[in-house]
């Protein structure tokens, strides 16, 4: 709550997943939904990204379940093998799991 208090104002981003994720974060809980749908069914690199900040997402509510396998299953979407490689989200990904020791 206090976070949300202090939100960043940004404008509406291009990208659909992120609109999601911001609304998510702001305390939109029916965009969870939205966005878990995202991460099974959409094109490579949303599945990566729902699936990245759903695990932040839960880890900010001491989910550690839940943002284990959100974050496991970013890592092993097709975008973080192949095109994803070199993005340096996926890296900030692959460094969580192995800082967690998941």
């Amino acid at each position: 709550d206090k976070a949300r208090e202090q939100k960043l104002t940004v404008g509406k981003d291009r990208r659909p997943v992120m609109r999601l994720v911001q609304k998510l974060f702001l305390g939109d809980t029916a965009s969870e939904a939205e966005l878990i749908a995202m991460a099974k069914d959409s094109n490579v690199g949303n599945k990566f990204y729902a699936s990245l900040y759903l695990s932040l997402y839960y880890e900010s509510l001491n989910d550690e379940k839940s943002s284990k396998e959100w974050m496991s299953n970013a890592v092993a979407t097709e975008y973080a093998k192949t095109a994803g490689s070199r993005d340096l989200m996926v890296d900030v990904a692959k460094v969580a799991i192995k800082r967690r020791g998941w």
